[in-house]
Parts: C-alpha cells; structure tokens; sequence
C-alpha cells in the first residue's frame, strides 16, 4: 500500500510524527504514549507490515454492526466473482466508498445553500458543479455493465483527480488511480451494496475503521496461503 494511505490512517486514528530517523519515521499514539512504531520511508508499504505498524500503535477496530457485516457481504460478492486476493479489492473499494462519502457531503452543501441563500460550500464553490454533476455517485450508480465499470475508470477517476487546484487532497487520494474490480457484474453488486450506506450517520473516524478493518483481510488471507504482494498496485 501507499505510505500516504497508512500515515492518513494513524493521524486520524490519534497517532502522530515523534521524530524522524534516518531510514523511518516515528509515530507515537497521544492517548497511549507507551504505543509507539517505525514506519520506513518507502513509498509502498508490504501490506502484512502496515498491519502490524497500526497493531502496535494500538488501532483497534471499533465498528457498527452493520457496516461490519455490509463489508463481509461486499467480500463474499468479490470471493464468488473470483477477485480473492485482498490486495486487489481493499483499493478499490476504498474508492468507491470515498466517491460516496463525497456525494453525501455535496447533498450537505447543497443542503446549506439552499438554508443560507448562498451557493456552494463555505468559499461558495461545489465539489460537482453543474457541467460535472455527472461524476457523482448518485448521478451514476444506476449504471451497469461495461457501461458502469468504463465511465468509472474513464471519466469519473480522472476527474476527481484533476481537481488539483479545486481540492488538492481529493486528487491526491485518486491520483493515479487503478479500478481493479474489472468484472461489471461484481463491480454493480458492491456499488448497490455500498449504496444502501449512509455514511454521514456512521461518525466521522467510519472511513479509518473501514480501512483496518479491511487490512485485517490481509492477515487472513496469509494465513489461508492465498496473499502475495505483486510489485505494486494501487494509487
């Protein structure tokens, strides 16, 4: 995985930078100072190691019941459709899951706009303007097919990250971006599953939960003789 992805999740998880060392980089939990660990400097992290970095900074994985069995389901989909390998589905569907929360957050703008009389988030600009509401979630998910996988990888992906002066963060988390759910069939099934989510009532921490949760897949799978780290993937 991306380095960038692992220190996101310990800084929302309450960890931060206690020093910097020649070859890694320090990272201390504020609520328990005792758990600390290295995390090296290269741009990909083996996977088996980000686990083990968040078990020692003490991550724990705290989640509504429900998303927890959404995200079994949503696996089971992936296993059936023959995508078994953790390390092809994790990215992905962290993707999908992103492009939702964003939608939920436009409904918000749009929501206070109309409240206030004003337009936009607080600097008055929507993430999805008009002439790009077609890149939202809810604009697109009933889609299916090739025609839903093809406008994902296509139009929606580098949109978001074009975005570089509009929401810099947003097109760094999809820069370079690969959709490895390559079956249309599946890829609509984990689209409706995600869609029954509403993840502005889950909390703020939801995606970093998600995200541990579904490296624990990774552990399984090694055990199970089934993972192995290819030379790279993701963004």
């Amino acid at each position: 995985m991306k380095r960038r992805e692992l220190i996101r999740h310990l800084e929302r998880f309450g960890c931060t930078l206690l020093r910097e060392g020649a070859r890694h980089s320090r990272y201390v939990n504020l609520a328990d100072p005792s758990r600390s660990a290295t995390v090296p400097r290269h741009t990909e992290i083996a996977d088996l190691l980000a686990r083990r970095i968040c078990r020692q900074l003490g991550s724990r994985i705290k989640m509504n019941q429900d998303l927890r069995r959404k995200l079994d389901r949503i696996t089971d989909i992936l296993w059936a459709g023959g995508v078994t390998n953790p390390v092809t589905y994790i990215e992905p569907i962290s993707y999908l899951i992103y492009l939702k929360l964003l939608d939920e957050e436009e409904a918000e703008r749009e929501l206070r706009a109309r409240l206030t009389g004003g337009k936009g988030n607080g600097n008055g600009r929507l993430l999805f303007p008009k002439q790009a509401e077609r890149y939202r979630w809810s604009k697109w998910r009933f889609k299916s097919g090739t025609d839903l996988r093809d406008f994902l990888r296509n139009e929606v992906f580098p949109y978001m990250a074009s975005l570089v002066k509009e929401e810099p963060q947003i097109a760094e988390y999809f820069r370079d971006a690969v959709l490895e759910i390559t079956d249309p069939n599946v890829l609509k099934q984990v689209v409706d599953e995600l869609d029954g989510l509403d993840f502005r009532k889950l909390g703020t921490d939801v995606k970093g939960d998600i995200f541990e949760y579904l490296l624990t897949h990774l552990g399984q799978s090694a055990l199970n003789g089934q993972f192995r780290t290819p030379a790279r993937f993701g963004p």
